[in-house]
């Protein structure tokens, strides 16, 4: 069967894995020229880690992350209104690995052969039996199945489906802070309803902030500015995290945007994670990802089911 992937993330990355070792293999591109570390810390929940036992990357993961031990939420002043250590979950179905995504990438890549293809986009998508894709090198190729894989400001969904991401009005930051601020994996979240929120989001060697504002249109070298008027009068961690601004190479921006479709296929083409269902950032600890790998495999195991004839 011939499979095109759209996207060399999560789901595309999880999805070319489960393929593989069902002995499929997937053509896989990416419209970013280079894959570099990119985006901060996310916490994969048991639905998403036990994707990564049926691929034999379990331990991969393991000592790439850390189980969550706390979460905690407080008010804008600093003080703590809940927090739990999350024994029901982790009895149950296992701890929530917290992970940089650039680490989770690298593990789900090794299970998909490593082989993507970067800098390469689909500009155009025709259905003759089979689909017809046209890539931004100028080359031509026939697919069985194209899956679009490829996030919230899906290219696939936007010329199959022709439905456009919803904005919240919102945009998430994020930088880095010195891990030594928190001795143990807890998580800590600062809200002001309909204001502001900042939560403290840390992995096995790392710490993230990660701040959600109710902006939209910032300059380029105003966003430092920004962010410490946003966050002015915060308690808690939060003034360390603002004062980490100073020595941040890099803020990490995106604006919140959601998607919703009534049908995820049209004909040969399918949309995977944040293509056709993407998650409001908040509370979710990196719940999109893990629904994105649980979704992949689902697509994964029907496929092993069929051939290109149905």
């Amino acid at each position: 069967m011939r499979i095109l992937i759209v996207g060399g993330g999560i789901a595309g990355l999880t999805l070319a894995g489960l393929l593989r070792q069902r002995g499929i293999v997937a053509r896989v591109v990416e419209r970013r020229p280079v894959q570099r570390a990119s985006g901060y810390v996310l916490g994969l929940w048991p639905l998403g880690s036990r994707v990564l036992k049926g691929l034999g990357l379990f331990e991969q993961l393991e000592a790439v992350s850390a189980p969550l031990d706390q979460f905690s939420t407080g008010d804008a002043s600093g003080r703590v209104l809940a927090s739990s250590r999350m024994p029901k979950i982790r009895e149950a179905y296992g701890p929530i690995h917290m992970v940089e995504r650039h680490e989770l990438l690298g593990v789900l890549a090794s299970g998909a052969g490593g082989l993507v293809e970067t800098g390469i986009e689909v500009e155009r998508l025709e259905q003759e039996g089979d689909v017809v894709v046209g890539f931004s090198d100028g080359s031509t190729a026939r697919f069985d199945l194209v899956v679009g894989c490829d996030g919230v400001h899906s290219q696939v969904r936007e010329r199959v489906f022709d439905v456009q991401p919803v904005s919240t009005g919102w945009t998430g930051w994020g930088w880095w802070m010195d891990r030594r601020l928190l001795e143990d994996v807890t998580m800590t979240e600062y809200w002001e309803p309909g204001r502001r929120f900042c939560a403290l989001v840390p992995a096995r060697n790392a710490l993230c902030t990660f701040v959600g504002l109710p902006t939209q249109h910032v300059a380029p070298g105003e966003e430092r500015d920004v962010l410490r008027t946003g966050l002015a009068g915060m308690g808690g961690l939060v003034p360390q995290a603002v004062a980490a601004l100073d020595d941040s190479e890099e803020i990490f921006r995106t604006h919140f945007a959601t998607v919703r479709l009534d049908a995820w296929h049209r004909g040969r083409i399918a949309l995977v994670g944040d293509a056709c269902s993407s998650f409001f950032p908040f509370g979710g600890l990196g719940i999109g990802a893990s629904m994105a790998m649980e979704s992949a495999a689902v697509l994964a195991d029907e496929l092993s089911r069929v051939d290109a004839s149905r």
